[in-house]
């Protein structure tokens, strides 16, 4: 007979409660082998948000057109990148050419390694690479290809995007890689992150991960149970995470077995219904309850909620082991919500500066451009305007017309009524200069001293000359008093120059051509126009 019960209960052990603790221990292994994956995933979202915020600056897209030295020592330098957790970065032109890279070793001591001269070239081509996955065609802010890839031994969670403008606008001068080597430090780290040891295979293709299912049990009686979980974050490849859970739930459930097993021989033949009943509510269904606890818990992923402890033995045990499980799992959420929260007020923070910077960048620009007594355009304007127009107008194969003015014996002005009424005499001609000037292509600039420049894109030599001759005719009408002008008030002289831009000549032929028509006008007489 106590065979006959031993047997029973064994078969009720078997096919009952180890079906329900295997089930357990599953959903438990599932829970941890998703947190490991999911601090992957955390850390390589945090690269994708830096380089997303870095590829937007105006100062990253200036310095990829011109690989500017302030750019490099404001930003490019290794505590940066100590401070945001990368060791790899690359700045690619649109020709696949490095303007900058940055490839270190961070040491335990704190120490940080250059390696960039020797590994660039093998970096230059992996990245040029995977920069043809990003696709073109999307939305600026879906143009991304992140994942892993293999470089120098060990396997790199990295994120490459296009170089645009602050407004994402125009042209994309390049891209910008930042990558995170998973060395044995940063492994040794996340494993502390995550409270669980665990290891990863080498990178492998997108193929072989894909036939994997998505859990990989690898059970054994006595072993502790290993899973596998593919983590492919990209067609770039990925790798296999392997973690082992050691099988509270099965030793639980064979201590509980052995003492109904060890009753059920004492008490005989006479309690083997009451005990099968005994069984049911002390034990198989508090565990369905768990277990359904369990998996609505992991399904929600509500790691606040805890499991109703109703009693002190081996279930509530096991619930309170869960529980216990549960608060570390919490806690563990709130720390890296708590980090996010601080990386998102921090880049607030940053867009914030770098919306004062280019502000204050722009005012800058203006002042640098203006001429603080008349308010017109500076020289360093005016030459950075000619230029322009030069190509453009080359181009294009049409006129670019210039006036060159001088105030007629201005010193004479300035030595008889004082440097204060040349001031104001200055002002009064900028303001008549202004007035002619119509169309948004046209300048007119201060060239130095008494005289100016007015410049017409698109303007023929007779229509520049007639502008001349409105020009000087609207001066003499105003009837600015000049004791010693020949004509008893100011008057001025301009020379006037046009040049269809080629390749055999320069800006400064037709600036040239303009002051010799100048020196013309003078000679001849003053209060002329002169071509």
């Amino acid at each position: 007979m106590a065979m006959i019960l031993g047997s029973t209960v064994v078969g009720l052990q078997r096919y009952l409660v180890n079906t329900e603790f295997q089930f357990l221990e599953l959903e438990f292994a599932k829970l941890n082998i998703d947190r490991i994956t999911n601090r992957f995933s955390l850390e390589l979202n945090n690269i994708d948000s830096t380089v997303y915020d870095w590829s937007a600056w105006s100062d990253t897209y200036a310095f990829s057109q011109d690989r500017n030295d302030g750019y490099i020592q404001a930003n490019l330098y290794p505590e940066t990148f100590v401070n945001l957790g990368i060791n790899i970065a690359l700045f690619v032109n649109r020709e696949g050419e490095a303007l900058w890279a940055g490839i270190y070793e961070f040491q335990p001591d704190a120490e940080v390694v250059d390696r960039t001269e020797t590994l660039l070239d093998a970096l230059l081509p992996k990245a040029i690479e995977l920069a043809e996955y990003v696709d073109p065609n999307a939305a600026v802010g879906d143009q991304v290809h992140r994942g892993l890839f293999h470089f120098d031994g060990l396997p790199v969670l990295f994120s490459i995007r296009p170089i645009f403008n602050s407004f994402g606008e125009g042209e994309a001068r390049g891209y910008l890689l930042f990558g995170k080597t998973l060395s044995e430090n940063l492994l040794d780290q996340m494993q502390t992150d995550v409270a669980l040891q665990f290891e990863i295979s080498e990178v492998m293709s997108q193929a072989s991960l894909s036939a994997l299912p998505q859990y990989d049990l690898m059970a054994s009686d006595t072993a502790p149970l290993r899973i596998r979980q593919p983590f492919l974050p990209s067609k770039a490849g990925g790798f296999l995470i392997t973690t082992e859970v050691d099988k509270h739930f099965t030793w639980i459930g064979l201590a509980s077995t052995r003492a109904v097993i060890l009753m059920f021989i004492v008490i005989g033949s006479l309690v083997v219904v009451a005990t099968w009943w005994w069984l049911q509510y002390t034990t198989i269904l508090p565990i369905k309850r768990l277990k359904n606890s369990i998996a609505d818990t992991i399904s929600n992923k509500d790691y606040t909620r805890r499991l109703v402890v109703t009693s002190s033995d081996e279930v509530g045990a096991l619930a309170m082991t869960f529980n216990h499980l549960l608060e570390t799992v919490e806690r563990r959420t709130q720390v890296l919500n708590h980090t996010n929260e601080q990386l998102q007020r921090e880049q607030q923070r940053l867009k914030t500066m770098q919306a004062d910077l280019e502000q204050a960048n722009s005012e800058l620009k203006i002042l640098s451009e203006k001429d603080a007594l008349t308010g017109l355009y500076n020289r360093m304007a005016m030459e950075r305007k000619l230029a322009q127009e030069w190509n453009v107008l080359r181009r294009k194969n049409e006129p670019l017309a210039v006036l060159m003015i001088d105030i007629d014996r201005f010193k004479e002005y300035n030595d008889h009524y004082g440097h204060q009424a040349g001031d104001d005499c200055l002002r009064q001609v900028a303001i008549l200069l202004s007035s002619i000037v119509h169309r948004a292509s046209d300048m007119v600039a201060r060239y130095g001293g008494e005289e100016f420049m007015l410049i017409l894109p698109g303007i023929e030599l007779e229509e520049a000359h007639q502008m001349g001759l409105n020009l000087r005719r609207r001066v003499e009408e105003e009837n600015i008093e000049h004791a010693h002008s020949d004509h008893g008030h100011l008057t001025i002289s301009i020379g006037v120059a046009c040049l269809i831009p080629n390749e055999a000549l320069t800006v400064q032929d037709l600036i040239r051509n303009a002051d010799e028509a100048l020196y013309r006008a003078k000679k001849q007489g003053r209060n002329r126009v002169c071509v």
